[in-house]
């Protein structure tokens, strides 16, 4: 795996002169996370060619380069990812993960995945983001309908409702607080095929739009964004 690791980054890396630095990088993080031990060194090493290969599939040349040289933990790798697409520095996206912001997030289910995530956008009041993950749309809505209705009877936020998984599993939704993350999530629809969907939600009216990403290779994209009212 090591010399795997090394041939991914030396063949993905430009320009190629500052590659060496980068990988050394790389290796140093994963040996420490590792604690020496050959089989964890293994599976930190396939764990950041995942997610960087997701990056690769999935968002601009210029930011999969940033990526690059983005040295964090493997399941940091696709939130930054989504922060350089947001047009947030090296230096800012860095300053994310010390400060906590990115930790926790998404590693890829099976080989060559794009549109993984499908966006909820609660308008103001509430202004909130829920991100789910391999959720059906038809899953999806129906959990919008279900935390609306919990919340219209008996209080709190939908955003927190939808975050307790009352119909799919929490483990596949994330409510996302800090704002840089949401921005990022927000503009993830746009010049990227990890955000399949932005559904914005208008708690007031019951109004849903649902916006869907036309460079998504793995859904219809014969269909036009809509809008529909929930009753």
């Amino acid at each position: 795996m090591l010399s795997e690791f090394i041939n991914f980054m030396r063949g993905n890396l430009n320009p190629k002169e500052e590659n060496d630095s980068t990988i050394l990088k790389w290796l140093e993080l994963a040996l420490g996370l590792s604690d020496d031990g050959e089989s964890k060194l293994d599976k930190e090493l396939s764990e950041t060619m995942d997610a960087l290969e997701y990056v690769k599939s999935n968002f601009k040349p210029e930011v999969f380069q940033q990526s690059l040289r983005f040295c964090t933990l493997s399941n940091e790798i696709i939130y930054g990812a989504l922060c350089f697409n947001a047009g947030y520095s090296l230096n800012e996206v860095e300053q994310f993960a010390t400060d906590g912001l990115l930790e926790c997030g998404y590693m890829p289910t099976f080989e060559d995945e794009i549109g993984s995530f499908t966006v909820v956008h609660i308008l103001p009041p509430e202004d909130s983001v829920v991100v789910f993950n391999n959720v059906s749309e038809k899953m999806v809505l129906r959990t919008i309908g279900r935390a609306s209705n919990e919340a219209a009877e008996n209080g709190g936020t939908v955003s927190s409702l939808i975050s307790k998984g009352i119909i799919c599993g929490s483990d596949r939704i994330t409510r996302i607080i800090n704002e840089p993350l949401k921005n990022a999530f927000l503009k993830g629809i746009e010049n990227s095929t990890a955000v399949k969907q932005l559904i914005e939600y208008n708690q007031q009216t019951g109004e849903i739009v649902s916006n869907y990403n036309q460079t998504e290779l793995h859904i219809d994209t014969e269909l036009d964004p809509c809008s529909m009212t929930m009753n």
